[in-house]
């Protein structure tokens, strides 16, 4: 094959691997056993079978993944009553179910005790000692702390219905209080502690002044990721991010309304940065200009900093005609999937993905999918989902799919053709003078 056929072969098989959307089936070989439920954390899985089996998967990356039979341990639910949730720490694997909890060894698959809580929707978290979880207490839902080895209760405090994402750090426990105010517990009694930064000296007269001169709010809804605490605000439109023993003293507040315009947004916190997006666009804060509006911050009353508006300028969706949407409706409700490359924001809704530029925020075609995704984890631009109607899991590849109208703008203009053609055959010309 000639220069020229050459490049016209990899253009084209380039062309069709990007547009192919092929969706391989992983199951266990032995075909009694049928996939319920799938759990992620992190790469860590749980799958729950039909059987009333937990096989648990430590390998974190994935990608070559073909069937199921790899698993680490696999462990029988003591009960019939297996209430649909699994939780992880860095030792155990927490089975919940309707009068308890299964604490399972992660290293070996063993049942080390139940912990006689009912009902439980919060993750558990263990020192060794204690266990920590939201449960209800003498009727009400309550922050404890439960004595492993004495298997009693040795604090309780009141928090709200429906509360069930505490955050554990190294000085205290982030919860709310039973008005739904957030509040820092201690480990020792469950009483309030002050940030490492105020400790010995506090320039606030309550805790609550602390809270409300740092911007932060009742409605902020605040999580934990890659060491640091974020809250979101969504209905103020600020975001903030913290150390986690300072909390609520923010690292940096951000201001997002000239983008949120007090209109309803999401949020995904992405491992670069953070995405709001909503009907009229995205914003995408990177976690350097987080860093830089930090170090540029004014202070304002009692010592605080004043709000930061970001640098970054909201992009806009342009659907060119070229974006098959199919059934994807709004980005608003859609589900943020993965930040790809640093060149594609990728949302799914209905069964459809789509891709969205950072820069610009043109549109642009990848896969539909053949079923919902339910729950889902990501090796690189390798997805792997569960589908509430299917005994097994989906794989995939992530990428880019190009129409037949941008294939065919792809192809070489016919002047670069003739162009290539003469250099071949005045190539082929001089190969056929140096062999005379």
């Amino acid at each position: 094959m000639n220069h020229f056929n050459k490049i016209l072969s990899l253009l084209l098989i380039s062309c069709l691997t990007l547009s192919t959307n092929a969706q391989d089936v992983i199951k266990f070989s032995d075909s009694n056993l049928v996939v319920k439920q799938f759990f992620n954390n992190n790469g860590e899985w749980v799958i729950i079978t039909n059987n009333n089996k937990a096989f648990y998967y430590d390998d974190k990356d994935k990608k070559e993944i073909t069937n199921l039979d790899g698993y680490n341990w696999k462990y029988t639910l003591s009960s019939s009553q297996f209430n649909d949730r699994v939780w992880f720490d860095k030792d155990n694997v927490y089975f919940g179910n309707q009068n308890n909890i299964e604490r399972v060894s992660k290293k070996d698959g063993v049942l080390i005790d139940e912990l006689p809580f009912a009902n439980v929707n919060s993750a558990p978290y263990s020192d060794g000692k204690y266990i920590y979880l939201i449960a209800e207490y003498k009727g009400k839902p309550s922050q404890i702390c439960y004595y492993i080895k004495r298997k009693k209760t040795v604090w309780a405090a009141t928090v709200p219905a429906g509360f069930n994402t505490p955050i554990y750090t190294e000085r205290f426990i982030i919860t709310r209080d039973e008005t739904g105010f957030p509040i820092t517990l201690d480990y020792e009694k469950g009483k309030p502690k002050l940030p490492s930064i105020y400790e010995g000296s506090c320039p606030f007269n309550s805790w609550v002044d602390m809270f409300n001169m740092h911007h932060n709010d009742l409605s902020d809804s605040f999580f934990y990721y890659d060491g640091y605490i974020y809250a979101v605000n969504f209905h103020y439109g600020f975001f903030s991010k913290y150390e986690p023993n300072n909390y609520p003293v923010p690292l940096v507040t951000v201001d997002m309304n000239k983008f949120t315009k007090r209109e309803p947004f999401s949020y995904a916190k992405t491992p670069d940065g953070s995405l709001f997006y909503s009907r009229q666009g995205i914003q995408f804060v990177s976690d350097k200009e987080l860093d830089s509006l930090n170090k540029t911050q004014r202070k304002g009353p009692m010592g605080t900093y004043m709000l930061s508006i970001p640098l970054s300028k909201p992009q806009y969706y342009k659907v060119k005609s070229t974006t098959i949407l199919g059934n994807f409706e709004d980005f608003l409700s859609s589900r943020y999937i993965a930040f790809l490359e640093n060149r594609y924001i990728v949302f799914e809704q209905n069964k459809q993905m789509i891709g969205v530029s950072p820069k610009g925020a043109r549109t642009y075609n990848f896969p539909k999918l053949f079923y919902p995704i339910d729950k889902y984890c990501l090796f690189d631009n390798v997805l792997i989902y569960s589908t509430p109607t299917l005994p097994y899991l989906i794989k995939m590849k992530v990428e880019r799919v190009f129409t037949q109208e941008e294939i065919e703008a792809m192809q070489p203009s016919p002047e670069l053709l003739e162009m290539m053609q003469k250099m071949q055959d005045e190539q082929n010309a001089s190969n056929a003078e140096n062999n005379k």
